[in-house]
């Protein structure tokens, strides 16, 4: 028995089997384990492999060929529109879901920041300094004295961008509304993508008036600023600014006073293929889905020397801020002083016949964004209007001329 322990122990399966000791099947399969063992993959295994990487391939060729797919379906007015019509639908519902995140996960939780109330965003030379001036005396406003255009900021990151904003608002008196006054706000998508992340319930406060004379004062008012702060640069020809494809002069182009392609980025109305477009041919202009709310104003509405429609101008912006007193009568600030045979040789005057190559496509942007404003912005829930009556008029005069007041209104 000793012996046939030791032998079992050393010889191997094919020995054992012929000295008896193993049965033939026992030592066949034995071997057969041990070639398997030295095999590194099975015949299954490589099919499995092959038919996942085939697999892929047709994955990816049918994937390129989606974005092609989608653009022949695309290729008539009516389905555009209709394609446009479900992304702003789909951008809207995106709205309301970010919200509900942003309000239950506020962006700085462990600092415990304040919220900015309100934001006076504009437009250049539309009364935002008046604005500023009459919220100072405000008894329940807290904003800063000079305007604070932190959040225009386009190529600063979002992080630092938003951690200036949080220390520009703990400046602020925390007992009342905290604002401040950015005329340059809508110039690019970053004010309102920070802010609906930051402040997703604060309300924007917007003047307009009529684009032609917006864009004359807005041009001169940069002239005397270069007086003013003794900058050595050239000031540019504002005709030369007008030309198509040229590059902006401190904000100032044939855009400057299109008034729509700026509003266009609150998402507040139904938007076609063709407003999409507009937007993506311009840097830093987009969409961006949000729930704030808006109250917007002529200038003609600050300077009203109607004492009736002030007080119900005042009395409405006072209702929208949620001021519980009245804003007292606004007066009239920053205005250009240097006129007349005051003015600086490069102030402009867009009447003169030197303007009359680019008047006539000045006055047509002026029209279409009278219209746009007119027939879909104001009509949103979300946009607040004095005197809707009153507020159509002065967009009428947006369709004439202003060097020539007599003339037709275009349509």
């Amino acid at each position: 028995m000793t012996t046939l322990r030791l032998t079992s122990s050393l010889s191997s399966p094919s020995q054992q089997q012929q000295q008896g000791l193993l049965p033939l099947d026992s030592a066949t399969t034995s071997e057969d384990n041990s070639k398997r063992k030295r095999r590194p993959f099975s015949y299954r295994t490589k099919w499995s492999v092959r038919a996942a990487l085939l697999l892929f391939s047709l994955f990816m060729i049918v994937w390129s060929c989606v974005p092609r797919w989608l653009l022949q379906a695309l290729q008539s007015r009516q389905a555009r529109d209709s394609a446009a019509s479900v992304i702003t639908s789909t951008l809207s519902q995106f709205a309301t879901l970010t919200e509900r995140s942003v309000v239950t996960l506020p962006l700085n939780p462990e600092t415990g920041q304040p919220q900015l109330d309100f934001l006076v965003a504009g437009f250049p030379k539309c009364g935002t300094t008046t604005l500023l001036y009459a919220f100072n005396k405000h008894a329940d406003i807290s904003i800063g004295a000079r305007e604070n255009c932190i959040l225009a900021r386009p190529l600063q990151d979002d992080i630092t961008n938003l951690r200036q904003l949080d220390a520009a608002l703990a400046e602020l008196d925390g007992t009342k509304l905290r604002a401040m006054k950015c005329p340059d706000t809508l110039n690019n998508f970053k004010t309102i993508h920070r802010l609906a992340r930051h402040s997703p319930h604060a309300k924007f406060v917007i003047g307009v008036r009529h684009p032609v004379k917006q864009l004359q004062s807005f041009y001169n008012y940069r002239v005397t600023e270069i007086y003013d702060k003794h900058l050595k640069e050239k000031i540019p020809d504002l005709l030369t600014l007008l030309q198509p494809d040229s590059v902006p002069w401190k904000n100032v182009s044939m855009d400057s006073a299109r008034f729509e392609l700026k509003l266009m980025q609150f998402a507040k109305t139904n938007m076609t293929i063709a407003d999409f477009d507009l937007l993506q041919d311009r840097h830093f202009l987009a969409v961006k889905p949000n729930k704030f709310s808006i109250f917007l104003y002529a200038l003609e509405q600050i300077n009203d020397s109607d004492s009736a429609r002030s007080a119900e101008f005042r009395s409405d912006l006072q209702v929208f801020l949620g001021l519980p007193t009245p804003i007292q009568q606004l007066g009239h600030e920053n205005l250009n002083r240097f006129v007349g045979s005051k003015a600086h040789p490069e102030t402009v005057n867009v009447c003169d016949t030197h303007f009359d190559s680019v008047r006539a496509q000045l006055v047509e942007n002026s029209r279409r964004t009278a219209l746009w404003i007119r027939d879909a912005f104001v009509q949103s829930d979300a946009v607040t209007v004095s005197n809707p009556d009153y507020f159509t008029t002065i967009l009428d005069d947006w369709m004439k001329d202003p060097c020539r007041p007599t003339s037709t209104k275009l349509h």
